[in-house]
Parts: C-alpha cells; structure tokens; sequence
C-alpha cells in the first residue's frame, strides 16, 4: 500500500466517522437530475467511509464505491449493515482503477485531488466511455485559490485543480450544472477556507 492508503488508513482508525454519516449535499443534487427508478448504477470514486454511497444505497440505487483505504471501506461496510443495504465495495487505487463495468452515474466529492496531472484525462476518459447515454458525472473538487490559506486542502496532494478545469472535461456533454464557492471548515480547532468546484453533465444519448 502506499502513502496515500496509509494517511486515509490512519485518518479513519477511530470509531467515529472522520467526514460525518450525514451525506454530501451533492448527493441531493444527484436526486435531482437522475432519480433513481428502474435500479440505476451509481459508482462513487472515492468513497472513503462510505457516507454517501450508503445514502444513495437507501434512496434506491445499486451502489459501487471504490477506495484504497482498507479501514475506510470496512467502516462503509459497517454503516451499510446498520442501514440494512448493500453496497458493492472495491479496494483500489482511484488513480489507477478502471471498471469494466458500465453506469447511469459517477459521483465524486472531494476526492479526484488523489489523480495525479498526469493521469486526469485518461481517468476522465474511461469514465466518460463507461457512461450510459443519458447518465451523467457528478462532480466536486478543491480548486487553488491563491487569496485562501489552505485552500487546495491541508495536506499534500498528488495534483491540484484550477478553476474551469473541471469543466475542460465535459466540452462534448450537456451541463447541467456548474458552479464555484468558497466553503468554511475547521481542523484541529483551526477554521480554514477553501474553494470548490461542482459541476454536473449528462452524455449526451446516441
């Protein structure tokens, strides 16, 4: 395993859930744009604790979460047995992991800063082919905010986003929604600011 596997592992070692157990508000804006009737796949890239894919799991869809924190996905299991729903979990490196699987929607929130640069665009890509027509990628990274302390997050990460970046990917899809905001945290007693980019797009159908 390697350090970033390490770091999430010892992030996630207490009993208590390091992000929470109450879902993303992305998650609502999923429901939104793609209710899910007729048992639609969503694949979550990232799934740390397994939080949302619980929530999704709840509402109705058939849920895949992949991560590489051994602890992070045995703690998704945990909380997916107390919410009565099943969840297929995937330890892998989000930077490397490719499904040959295909979904009606890949979610990811707060996790695609662990791609490195050099491997953005042939993530994206393989995400975008494994996309139903009509699905769509919902989406939210930490951007660089040089005016914000901390605002590409507080540790060092593989790649670091800029603002529109996120939008170059979708060129070809229909977006449905786009928009950035500077967001207040606090860490070891310390309140930080950061700024984050969500965008939602849906492939366009055949």
């Amino acid at each position: 395993d390697n350090i970033i596997s390490r770091r999430y592992d010892k992030a996630y070692r207490s009993e208590d859930y390091f992000w929470g157990v109450d879902p993303d508000p992305l998650c609502m804006d999923v429901l939104r744009f793609m209710p899910p009737g007729k048992r639609k796949r969503l694949i979550e890239i990232g799934c740390g604790e397994g939080k949302d894919c619980v929530f999704f799991a709840r509402t109705g869809y058939d849920v895949t979460g992949v991560d590489i924190s051994t602890v992070g996905l045995k703690k998704a299991r945990l909380l997916a047995q107390r919410a009565n729903v099943n969840l297929d979990l995937i330890k892998a490196d989000i930077v490397f992991y490719q499904s040959r699987e295909k979904y009606d929607i890949y979610y990811s929130s707060g996790a695609l800063h662990l791609i490195t640069s050099e491997m953005k665009q042939s993530a994206f890509e393989h995400y975008k082919k494994n996309t139903y027509p009509g699905g769509i990628h919902a989406i939210s990274v930490k951007v660089d905010k040089p005016f914000l302390k901390n605002s590409a997050g507080r540790d060092e990460s593989p790649s670091t986003w800029y603002s529109g970046e996120l939008l170059t990917f979708y060129r070809d899809w229909k977006i449905l929604f786009c928009e950035e905001r500077i967001k207040t945290d606090s860490y070891s007693g310390q309140e930080y600011q950061y700024a984050v980019n969500t965008v939602i797009a849906q492939k366009v159908e055949d």
